[in-house]
């Protein structure tokens, strides 16, 4: 079974290697110079895929940072801090039930071209990887109980509210939805998740 069980390093790496020869190719350099003098430019490129690198914060970009951000419990700004899964320092995430929402919001209208959803994908257990893997609180065998099933994004134009997107049965935990408008705010609204209570979100962020 290794060669089941290297796949994800596998991954990881292939995201890595093409991360570096996008750069690579973007500025006419060498492997090696991109290595020597492009390091945090590639390992920011592997956040943005959605990919966690111990230690390493996530960076935002502006439209983000100059946003208010308000939620309809909690503290929202926990999905800025730019980690991903949980740790020793904490859980990083924000938890909704059905109904529960965030709202990104500005003083003018801005132009919005992508908003990023990162859910739960139950990092925290191991992947049932054979049907005589055992099936217990410790493994996943099916899709993440608290990763978000269905969702909708709404935006506002003016002081209207408009639905954007409506997804009825999400699979992801890196979700990108395209939105090329103009808007005042924007509203990311949970109604389900696969087989918990609530969902969980670890990063809510636009470009």
């Amino acid at each position: 079974m290794s060669s089941t069980r290297v796949m994800g390093t596998c991954a990881l790496l292939g995201e890595a290697v093409a991360g570096a020869a996008s750069i690579a190719s973007e500025n006419q350099l060498t492997p090696r110079q991109v290595g020597v003098a492009h390091m945090p430019e590639l390992q920011q490129r592997i956040l943005r895929r959605g990919i966690c690198l111990p230690g390493i914060r996530q960076q935002f970009p502006p439209i983000t940072c100059s946003a208010t951000l308000t939620a309809s419990h909690g503290n929202p700004n926990i999905l800025l801090d730019g980690f991903h899964r949980p740790d020793a320092e904490g859980s990083h995430c924000w938890e909704g039930n059905p109904g529960d929402w965030i709202t990104f919001s500005w003083e003018h209208s801005v132009r919005v071209t992508v908003l990023v959803l990162l859910f739960d994908s139950a990092l925290d257990k191991g992947i049932c990887i054979s049907h005589m893997s055992p099936d217990n609180e410790r493994t996943l065998s099916h899709m993440p109980p608290k990763m978000a099933k269905r969702f909708r994004v709404e935006i506002r134009i003016g002081q209207e509210w408009h639905l954007w997107k409506n997804v009825l049965e999400n699979h992801q935990r890196r979700v990108e939805i395209a939105l090329e408008q103009k808007v005042t705010a924007l509203r990311v609204v949970l109604e389900d998740s696969w087989h918990a209570e609530s969902s969980i979100l670890y990063a809510a962020y636009v470009g």
